[in-house]
């Protein structure tokens, strides 16, 4: 790509998209936190299990008891992958907002993945980095490092083009998909209104807790893609023969090149026509 065509949205066919289960979905999110924790005993770490807790705290009053997608024990921290249905469907959503409280009361914090987040730098910075340092201070401020970070790039994802492990050249050549809503049909249009909230509530976390040393928030480079993914979708039914994925850019500016500019800006116009 070259330095300013950011979003080439015609360089990428469906036949280069990720295989199955070859970027960040929850059981891809298991393997990155065995590797930035550095889990050699998998005693140490346990998967869709119930808190050992639970019983003790409150045995008789949940039926169902809550299974953690990824708890790392010897830190009390709750890792879990939200699919769309966590944004979608008010059972989940509420079931969501009781799972937070009996995890504060049985002491453990809980740190979300949503389903829209790719492994950019960026992103596992604010995961394993601050969200971790700010829930369990400067003990583990070196929990992200960029040598796990490229370790799990490459146990993850693949190169879209030839579906080979994603390497680290790969990444420094914009060999990664974006943060964004990359061919699903679950929008923020599905979104019921409390799913709204908490996808808006996302991207204003901002570190208020006081003598808390991550000085954190979330990073625009995360926002501003997902932004740009859902304008890629508003083109989609006048672009058919694009395929509305696009790459990680290597700026902090975010450039569309000048013909789809030049579509956007025509569709808007007729758009007007029609509605006058």
């Amino acid at each position: 790509m070259s330095k300013k065509l950011l979003i080439n949205i015609r360089a990428v066919e469906k036949k280069y998209s990720y295989p199955n289960q070859r970027e960040m979905l929850e059981i891809n999110l298991r393997k990155a936190v065995e590797i930035f924790f550095e889990i050699e005993d998998k005693k140490d770490i346990s998967f869709n299990k119930m808190l050992p807790e639970y019983n003790t705290k409150f045995e008789g009053i949940y039926k169902k008891p809550f299974q953690p997608d990824v708890v790392v024990k010897a830190h009390k921290l709750i890792f879990e992958y939200d699919g769309f249905m966590h944004y979608q469907h008010p059972f989940h959503i509420e079931r969501d907002n009781i799972k937070e409280k009996m995890i504060k009361e049985l002491g453990y914090q809980r740190i979300r993945w949503p389903y829209f987040y790719q492994l950019t730098k960026e992103t596992a910075k604010f995961i394993f980095g601050t969200l971790v340092t700010h829930f369990r201070g400067e003990q583990l401020k070196d929990i992200y490092t960029e040598e796990k970070f490229y370790k799990v790039l490459n146990q993850i994802y693949v190169n879209p083009k030839t579906h080979q492990p994603l390497t680290q050249k790969d990444y420094e050549n914009g060999l990664l998909f974006a943060p964004g809503f990359h061919g699903t049909e679950h929008l923020p249009s599905s979104f019921n209104r409390k799913g709204i909230e908490r996808f808006l509530k996302d991207f204003k976390w901002e570190c208020k807790k006081q003598n808390c040393s991550c000085n954190g928030k979330i990073p625009k480079e995360v926002i501003l893609p997902v932004i740009k993914s859902i304008q890629l979708y508003e083109m989609k039914n006048e672009l058919k023969n694009y395929h509305c994925n696009f790459f990680y850019p290597r700026e902090r500016k975010i450039e569309v090149d000048a013909k789809v500019l030049e579509k956007m800006k025509s569709n808007k116009k007729a758009n007007k026509k029609q509605r006058k």
